[in-house]
């Protein structure tokens, strides 16, 4: 059993690394949705893209806490 929760605290460490690399630094995206090169107001689109962005890392952080969880739990089993 403990093998099992360890390799699956793994993968799941693993995709949330990912997810953090991808979506981690959205360095083009502004989360206001204001381009800077034209100075016009908002863009929804660029909003939902940064939106986007923020959900997918946040839940690549979470995805690594849970991991970490479980990979300590299989050493207690």
């Amino acid at each position: 059993m403990e093998i099992i929760l360890n390799s699956f605290g793994l993968f799941l460490g693993i995709i949330g690394a990912l997810l953090i690399y991808i979506y981690g630094v959205p360095n083009k995206i502004d989360k206001d949705g204001v381009d800077h090169l034209v100075g016009y107001g908002g863009d929804k689109n660029e909003k939902k893209l940064a939106k986007k962005y923020i959900h997918r890392s946040n839940f690549g952080i979470l995805l690594l806490i849970m991991s970490f969880g479980l990979q300590l739990m299989s050493n207690f089993l």
